[in-house]
Parts: structure tokens; sequence; C-alpha cells
């Protein structure tokens, strides 16, 4: 693979984030997340936890209503209007129910809860898009004003959709083998077929910065590809999917200021910096810490950003659109 960045990751890791490389010290797809699995005494302690509680009572109140519908008129709107939210709004109430359905599922190991969670993951998958209206790079070039689901737009939300699946057949796989066979291939297909392979075989997102300009959609991006090609990947294309993930990683890391700061301010840096090292907490684990990025000075740099922007109390410097 040709690395088009030589940035502090490539530099301190020299080839062993090469996909040859890779493909020797992953972890395999059931222990490559640094999650336990239902069941696992952990989750046990967390049972009757209070900070489970609050989950407990929203899943609870929604539980048995109609699903969140993010209707084609609204992604419409965009197009028409500019109105995003109308349809966003929609998809992330669809996307939260999901996660305290598969909480709640993993906790008490209810079937009730077992079945919302499979409810949602089924509408995740039937759902035409995965991107957000304000992304789709295939309506204006057509003339339409819906997605193109032969040509799968990927954007923070299709990569979040993605890793949010990962996530949710890592630790319920297994139960959801028993009581819903056939489903977690269907997730696989789905994200191999709307992430995986565009991620792979599409060079030309804008938010890689192979023009040389990268910013926060890339670490947001690439970390959510690493987790969904951890787990879910096929076995043949796992080890180039998770390489580029960390080429990308690097490409962003490589444009922080040595001092690690963030030009669009504290608030901007959980959403960039932060996922970078999200990401390689992930990675770390995901190759029993062969690739550990702590020692890397930009890395060490930018966990330091946050402190040095912090006024005291609750107000912190800011920059830009972002808030104090």
């Amino acid at each position: 693979m040709a690395n088009t960045v030589a940035g502090p990751l490539i530099s301190a890791w020299k080839t062993g984030a090469e996909p040859e490389a890779l493909a020797r010290v992953l972890l395999p797809p059931g222990g490559a997340l640094p999650v336990p699995p239902a069941g696992a005494e952990v989750w046990e302690r967390h049972r009757r936890g209070e900070a489970l509680l609050t989950v407990r009572e929203q899943a609870e109140a929604e539980a048995g209503i109609p699903w969140p519908q993010p209707l084609a008129s609204r992604y419409a709107r965009f197009f028409r209007d500019g109105d995003r939210t109308a349809y966003e709004s929609a998809v992330f109430a669809r996307q939260h129910r999901l996660t305290r359905a598969v909480l709640m599922a993993t906790v008490t190991g209810e079937p009730a809860w077992l079945d919302e969670a499979a409810d949602g993951i089924v509408q995740l998958c039937e759902q035409s898009s995965w991107c957000w209206p304000a992304h789709e790079d295939t309506c204006r070039p057509r003339g339409t004003v819906l997605p193109d689901v032969a040509a799968p737009c990927l954007d923070l939300g299709a990569a979040d959709v993605a890793a949010q699946l990962a996530w949710a057949d890592q630790v319920l796989g297994g139960p959801l083998r028993e009581r819903f066979p056939g489903l977690r291939e269907r997730v696989r297909a789905e994200v191999r077929g709307r992430v995986l392979d565009p991620f792979t075989r599409r060079r030309d997102w804008h938010w890689l910065g192979l023009d040389g300009d990268v910013h926060n959609w890339c670490p947001w991006i690439c970390g959510n590809v690493l987790v969904a090609a951890l787990r879910l990947g096929a076995d043949d294309e796992r080890a180039l999917q998770v390489a580029l993930a960390v080429e990308g990683l690097d490409r962003y890391l490589a444009a922080l200021p040595d001092d690690g700061s963030v030009d669009e301010g504290y608030e901007y840096w959980w959403n960039g910096a932060c996922r970078a090292l999200e990401a390689l907490d992930v990675l770390e684990h995901a190759t029993s810490g062969a690739l550990c990025a702590a020692e890397v000075p930009v890395v060490r740099a930018t966990l330091r950003f946050p402190y040095r922007m912090h006024l005291g109390g609750p107000w912190y410097l800011n920059l830009a659109d972002a808030r104090a």
C-alpha cells in the first residue's frame, strides 16, 4: 500500500501499520474491540447500578411505541428549502433508542430487550441511506432529492451507523445469533456495502485530506471505520481497511501543530483530536499493544490541549462558532 503521508504514527510504527503486518497481529473479530460481550461479569455489576437508571427509564418509556421514521419528504427538504433538521432528528432519535435497547439487552439479558434491539438494527439496515442529506453527493449531480442506494455516500452519519452496528454485534452477537438467525449476516452485508467497500475502493473522499485539506471529519470517519472493520470486515479485506483507517488518522495528526492545538477550539477538539485518540485506544487493544501511540509527541501534546484552554469552572477559551 502506497502511503501518501509519513506522519507521526507511520514514523513511529514504520511498516507495522501496513496490511501485511496488521494481518499478523490483529486479534480475531470476537476479541478485537475492547468491550466484553453480554453475560460478562462487568455487565452484571451494572444491572442494578445507578448509571443504568436513566437509560432504563427512557427505554421503558419508549418500548412498544412506534420507532422514529426518517421520511423521504423530510430528506428532500434539504434540497428544497435547506432544512436538514427534520430528517436528521428522526435519524438521531432512532439511533439513540437503539443504543438504549442494546444496553438494556446486554445488561439484563431479557428477551424483550433483545427483540427491541433487533427491531432497531433491522430498521437501520433497511434505511435507504445512512448519509445525512446535507452531505449526500449523488443528488445534485443527478438532479434528484433522494439518495442513490447503488452509490452510498460515506459521511459522518454513515460511519456512525457502521460503528454502532459493530458495537451492538460485539455485545449481543451471541444472543442475536440464537434468537435472530441471519440478522448478523445482514448487518455485515449492509456495513460492508455501504461503508467498508466505499472506504476501500474510493480514495477521492474530500475528508481524507489527500488534497492537503484535512479536517475533523477524517478521524471521526476513520475511527468509526476502524471499529466496523475490526468487528464486521471480511477476512480478506480487514487488514487493508484497518491500514487505510490508520493512514487517515496519521494524516490528521500530521496536520496538528507541535503543541497539539486545534484551530477550531476546545469544543471541536472532542470531535477531531479526541476521535483520533479513541481510535488509537481501540487500535492498541486490537493489536495487543503492538501499535501503541502513547509516546508519540503530538498525541501527548493534544491530550493537554483541553487543560490549556480551561479558564476555570465551566468556562473554556474557544474559537470560531464554538461555545465558551
